[in-house]
């Protein structure tokens, strides 16, 4: 069988920690037996799985923070190549792969009848949280591409959405009887715990530095949490445009001992760092189902996160961590505390984390799913 995956992601890779193009990444890795045709923006893959064939169409100088006009115009890059590879591939299915949370990658085969009368069309994992925060571009960004999303969840022979939350939105707009729900994956045997992890204090997160992370809101929490422990320490993975602010604002807050700011780092440094903490923290405004989450519970660390659609279905609260709401700094403090002032219960929920990835959440429950629904396509229609 042979997949034509287009648009992949902003950016398919296997070491820069960037949810989707990794999401992207791990699913073709752990389909081996399915040739993947991928078209994608940018590409950073030091690995390229055996089964996979990368067409670059490049255009993103910046594909964490593309323009407007780059972002539609990658649009008509993609659906040129995209025809070129299924005049001259035997593919048997169509796969538009887009785990964010509005369709800021459009896609124009839909709009082929030709096309979609002769290749099964596939479309997700879709994510649609209720809250989410935009700007003027992102808002002129949805504004010309959620009729083009419309478009190809209603030629889509399936859609794949991350939550149940997403599947009953998507069925309210377009009713379908072939909207499934499927969850992102972790790899439990990269990300897994340490066999002797340090014994420090730290809080951990990992997001782009944009308003919709609520890194602000986490960073307000630590203020309340030196009260009892003066020496905690909060690294924060990820850059972005908030840097400066979150920057300054921890230093209003005389957290600069308390907030480290490591930028971006490696994939491989990622386990490193979450074996090394005490707790994982999510603090975001709205959000699907979180890469990060799953990577930190499949290394035993305990979540406090707040309530959003994705987190709020991996998470059961007392059980894997806690829930909070969001933008809440002293509702998220108060949480950190409870753990921090109990340490057996930091190992507890943490074992109790791991377990979930393992049952729900590892690659290979996850690409299974993906397997069974491209099978049950059959392939091209002649």
């Amino acid at each position: 069988m042979e997949v034509l995956i287009s648009p992949a992601s902003y950016f398919f890779t296997d070491n820069i920690p960037y949810g989707e193009g990794l999401v992207c990444y791990n699913l073709v890795k752990h389909l081996p037996h399915i040739k993947f045709h991928i078209v994608s923006p940018n590409v950073d893959v030091k690995r390229i799985p055996a089964n996979v064939r990368i067409y670059e169409t490049k255009g993103y100088s910046n594909p964490f923070n593309p323009s407007v006009l780059k972002t539609i115009g990658f649009a008509p890059r993609s659906y040129c190549i995209s025809k070129s590879i299924l005049s001259r591939e035997n593919i048997d299915i169509i796969h538009h792969f887009l785990p964010v949370q509005y369709p800021r990658i459009v896609n124009l085969l839909p709009f082929n009848k030709s096309i979609m009368e002769k290749y099964p069309f596939v479309i997700g994992p879709v994510i649609i949280p209720t809250r989410w925060p935009r700007n003027g571009r992102g808002k002129l960004i949805d504004f010309f591409s959620k009729p083009l999303f419309k478009k190809c969840i209603t030629e889509a022979n399936v859609v794949i959405a991350q939550t149940e939350h997403t599947r009953k939105l998507i069925k309210s707009v377009v009713p379908k009887e072939n909207v499934v729900v499927v969850p992102l994956g972790v790899d439990t045997n990269t990300f897994k715990v340490a066999a002797n992890p340090p014994h420090k204090l730290e809080i951990l997160t990992v997001a782009h530095l944009f308003p919709i992370k609520g890194v602000e809101y986490l960073i307000r929490a630590i203020s309340y949490v030196t009260k009892d422990f003066p020496n905690i320490v909060l690294r924060i993975i990820g850059k972005g445009p908030l840097e400066l602010y979150l920057k300054d604002l921890s230093n209003s807050l005389d957290l600069s001992h308390n907030v480290i700011f490591e930028g971006y780092v490696s994939y491989e440094d990622l386990v490193k760092f979450y074996n090394q903490a005490t707790i994982f923290c999510s603090p975001f405004l709205g959000e699907g189902l979180g890469v990060v989450t799953l990577e930190a519970m499949a290394c035993g660390k305990p979540v406090i996160a707040t309530k959003t659609e994705g987190t709020t279905q991996v998470i059961c609260h007392g059980k894997e961590g806690f829930l909070v709401d969001p933008a809440n700094p002293k509702s998220i403090a108060d949480s950190l505390l409870t753990l921090l002032h109990n340490p057996d219960l930091v190992t507890i929920m943490g074992t109790k984390a791991r377990e979930t990835c393992l049952k729900k959440y590892s690659w290979s429950v996850v690409a299974k799913k993906y397997s069974e629904i491209y099978s049950s396509l059959g392939g091209v229609q002649n």
